[in-house]
C-alpha cells in the first residue's frame, strides 16, 4: 500500500505541503501534471515555458523506443541542450548500482 494512497493528486503539487501517515511531513515540487495523448511531442515546449535549458534523460532500451527517441527530439527541437543515457543492461532497478552508473 502506498503511503500516498487516499490521496489527491491536486494536494501533492507544488508548492503544497502534506501530512503522511508515515507521521513526516512531505513537499513537492511538481508543478503541473499533464495526461493527454501525444504529450511526448511537447515535452520539450512544455519544459521550455519552465525555463528549462538543459535536460539529462535517463532510460532503460524499452522506456526510449516507447518515448524516449521521439521526447529527445521534441527537447532538441525546442532548443534545449540534452545529453540522454540509455541503461546498458536489459532489466533497471532502482538501485545504487543503477544510480552508480
Amino acid at each position: 500500500m502506498s503511503v500516498f494512497e487516499g490521496l489527491d493528486l491536486k494536494d501533492m503539487l507544488y508548492p503544497k505541503v502534506f501530512p503522511c501517515r508515515c507521521g513526516k511531513t512531505h513537499s513537492s515540487s511538481v508543478r503541473k501534471v499533464i495526461i493527454e495523448k501525444g504529450i511526448t511531442d511537447d515535452t520539450g515546449k512544455i519544459l521550455r515555458e519552465y525555463g528549462a535549458s538543459h535536460v539529462m534523460m535517463y532510460s532503460d532500451h524499452n522506456t526510449w523506443d516507447a518515448a524516449g527517441e521521439r521526447i529527445f527530439a521534441s527537447l532538441i527541437s525546442a532548443g534545449l541542450t540534452v545529453t540522454s543515457y540509455v541503461f546498458p543492461q536489459e532489466h533497471v532497478n532502482a538501485d545504487s548500482f543503477s544510480v552508480g552508473q
